[in-house]
């Protein structure tokens, strides 16, 4: 199946990190793919009638609802040497640098 041409613009993150349901229980992803597919066609039927679904807040919005990352950030990294733990203090500064030093060695 081919879907586009996809306007300038997009948000690649939305349409590379849909959630195809593979780790979901059966009768969860037969829901979850209906509403996949119906969202498909919504995107396929606009660009066919040449205008940009994407630029529907609707569209959009469906979109975040079925990607597994809907804050857009896939790679979220560690919280190493953060303050984000209550348990463990961040890094300073200083240990930072030394970190960073110590990494460039090895």
């Amino acid at each position: 199946m081919f879907i586009g041409p996809i306007p300038k613009g997009t948000p690649v993150s939305l349409v590379s990190s849909m959630d195809l349901g593979a780790d979901m229980p059966e009768d969860q992803r037969k829901e979850h793919l209906k509403k996949l597919i119906a969202l498909v066609k919504e995107i396929t039927d606009g660009l066919k009638n040449r205008t940009d679904p994407f630029a529907d807040r609707n569209v959009l919005e469906k979109m975040v609802g079925l990607s597994k990352c809907p804050d857009y950030v896939i790679n979220k990294g560690h919280y190493f040497g953060t303050n984000l733990f209550a348990e463990e203090p961040g890094l300073s500064d200083a240990d930072k640098r030394a970190l960073i030093a110590f990494l460039k060695i090895m």
